[in-house]
């Protein structure tokens, strides 16, 4: 996947217990966002989140006991989406998210807990000029013109910019 820096992005997280028995909740996903995303939001049916206070990149989300005998072999607790903005200057491949999830009941293969989720950033810079002189057009007289580029985002600018300026004949 791909994501534009200096916008807002939907992480979607699933958990599903892979067996070979129910698993009895709470289950807690902890999710470590990657440097340059800033945690926004989450959403999500019965799910509650909180950010570390220390580790700002670290979210910690909460979805009580499923009744009456906890979550079932395969099937899945509802979709949690934690909606993060990706740093505008961010450039460097890929952003990876971390989720892991636990619960009460003893699992048999710890190792799929854990899952990542790399994004590309693809800077997006939308570019504008805008061409301007402060005097009238006198025949012989010098005239002098601004130009004023301005990157109207969402992405920094990650390549260098070049304005050509055509003038028209006899100026």
């Amino acid at each position: 996947d791909e994501v534009v820096p200096g916008t807002e992005f939907d992480w979607n997280i699933n958990v599903t217990n892979n067996g070979p028995d129910n698993s009895v909740g709470p289950f807690v996903v902890t999710d470590t966002l990657p440097v340059g995303t800033e945690y926004k939001s989450y959403s999500g049916s019965d799910w509650t989140c909180n950010q570390d206070q220390v580790d700002e990149q670290k979210i910690t989300c909460t979805h009580p006991d499923v009744a009456p005998n906890g979550l079932a072999k395969d099937e899945s607790l509802p979709a949690l989406t934690l909606v993060v903005k990706v740093d505008a200057a961010v450039t460097d491949a890929p952003l990876t998210n971390t989720a892991t999830v636990t619960g009460k009941t003893y699992d048999p293969k710890p190792g799929n807990n854990t899952d990542e989720d790399p994004v590309t950033p693809r800077p997006l810079a939308d570019l504008a000029i805008e061409k301007t002189r402060t005097q009238p057009y006198v025949v012989g007289n010098q005239v002098t013109y601004t130009l004023a580029v301005t990157n109207l985002g969402p992405s920094v600018s990650v390549k260098d910019i070049t304005v050509v300026d055509t003038l028209p004949t006899g100026l």
